[in-house]
């Protein structure tokens, strides 16, 4: 039998050491898949199925995310929710009690004047509610503040018109102790240009008080002379229409501009005006000057229809001298009231919420938020001071409770559609991944058995170029 040697080159062993590199790369490949988990590492792995997995990969993790936008969402709604519950009840629901017990007639106008109190403390608890519920800092009872008023924000003109008549002192010097917390009220809203003015009047006289001009900015002037007054009351005719013209005609208001209200006028009387015969005259001229009059006067007093009508007509607020916290009310009531006119800081609009509910463009749920402020309920000036008010007051409160009932079901609504969609996107991401790891992820069993048959072959392939090796090694030795 012939054998063939050849050493010039070693074919055996040439054959052996590549058939050894690419065992040697199989089981490289093998123990990588193994290591990671997964069948594709690089793109080299499998090209197409790098494609699908990763834009798979995007869809799982923007429908992740979604769950958790959802899950915000839910959340959202229940604080809005238990916000609308607590002004359903127990507010709106003690309203309707204490408008249903101011109804009867064995009551005094002095007992509903102690109930109209607790109504009052009610409805700025409903407001409180409204203005103070919040998500993320995102108001949701009431339209969003205004971080970026307009220009002119902050700017109100305000002239004092007080009757100084015989008994008006204690009056004055109430005034004058709230002053403080009545400038709080409305710079705390944004208004940070405050100018003001004092006009007296009693008897035929009008005395405009000098801050070396009509105007200051120093609240201790207007206190000071607040408290001057009240050692000079004087007289007993209150010709009030008349110095309501005065202040429209002789003041310098500043302009209201890009609809924010700088021109005011709180006027202080404990009387009627002795010429209302004026006052259609006089509430002409306010307006065509665009003057918001707001009133400190006694709502108890006989013919005093001139002064509701004035700061009815001219979107003013007033305060009912019957009332033991009138003083503070100058602030909460009066006071909130310019401020939010001055910087344009108190919106109508509510916003339209829009939740990404899906991993693709589209994929949204609308959310519509409602504004619960009593103004905007209906119940801004309820009153049950006389039995037909208070009846009138029930139907009101009722079409409130009717209307944040609504809400609180369309809530409900959100929130039911809102858990559909969750559950559906949950269903969605767990057989989206499972189709993914299908493409993706290594099959174990099948790698590693081909991880120990290319150790097999690695092993027979460094052998055989052993073996190659040695009988190239004996050719050399039978030459000698």
């Amino acid at each position: 039998m012939a054998i063939f040697l050849r050493i010039k080159h070693n074919t055996a062993g040439l054959a052996a050491y590549n058939r050894g590199q690419f065992n040697s790369k199989a089981v490289g490949n093998a123990a990588q898949r193994l290591s990671s988990g997964l069948r594709i590492n690089t793109a080299a792995d499998d090209v197409g199925g790098l494609g699908i997995s990763e834009k798979m990969r995007g869809q799982i993790r923007g429908l992740e995310q979604a769950r958790r936008n959802i899950q915000d969402g839910i959340s959202m709604i229940q604080t809005a929710e238990s916000g609308l519950a607590q002004i359903l009840n127990p507010n709106l629901q003690r309203l309707r009690e204490l408008a249903v017990q101011a109804a009867n007639g064995t009551l005094s106008s002095a007992d509903r004047q102690a109930i109209q109190l607790e109504v009052n403390q009610v409805l700025a608890s409903i407001d409180d509610i409204a203005n103070n519920t919040e998500f993320n800092s995102q108001k949701l009872l009431r339209p969003p503040m205004d971080s970026t008023p307009p220009n002119p924000n902050g700017k109100v003109d305000i002239v004092f018109v007080v009757d100084n008549s015989g008994s008006m002192a204690s009056i004055q010097t109430s005034v004058a102790r709230n002053i403080s917390s009545f400038i709080e009220s409305i710079s705390g809203r944004g208004v940070t240009d405050i100018r003001m003015g004092v006009l007296e009047y009693t008897d035929t006289d009008f005395l405009k008080s000098n801050f070396g001009g009509n105007w200051t900015s120093d609240k201790e002037a207007v206190s000071s002379e607040l408290n001057r007054m009240a050692s000079t009351n004087r007289g007993g005719t209150e010709d009030a229409m008349h110095a309501l013209n005065m202040v429209a005609d002789q003041y310098d208001f500043r302009e209201n501009e890009n609809g924010l209200q700088a021109k005011h006028i709180i006027f202080l009387t404990n009387e009627d005006a002795d010429d209302d015969h004026l006052a259609s005259s006089t509430l002409a001229n306010l307006q065509s000057k665009g003057i918001q009059v707001h009133g400190v006067y006694n709502k108890q007093a006989p013919d005093i229809s001139e002064f509701d009508a004035i700061t009815s007509a001219t979107n003013g607020k007033s305060v009912d001298l019957a009332s033991p916290s009138w003083g503070s009310e100058l602030s909460t009531v009066i006071g909130r009231a310019i401020g939010l006119s001055g910087s344009g800081s108190e919106g109508d609009t509510m916003p339209t919420l829009h939740f990404q509910t899906g991993a693709n463009t589209g994929d949204e749920f609308t959310l519509e938020l409602f504004d619960a402020r009593i103004r905007k309920l209906g119940l801004a000036d309820l009153s049950v001071e006389t039995a037909v008010k208070a009846t009138e007051a029930i139907g009101k409160i009722d079409a409130a409770m009717t209307e944040v009932s609504s809400h609180r079901s369309r809530y409900g609504v959100y929130q039911n559609a809102l858990d559909h969609m969750n559950n559906n996107v949950s269903n969605y991401s767990i057989n989206l991944s499972a189709t993914e790891s299908r493409i993706r992820d290594v099959d174990v069993s099948k790698e590693a058995a081909i991880l120990t048959n290319k150790k097999l072959l690695l092993e027979s392939s460094n052998a055989m170029i052993a073996k190659a090796n040695a009988m190239l090694q004996a050719g050399i030795e039978f030459l000698k």
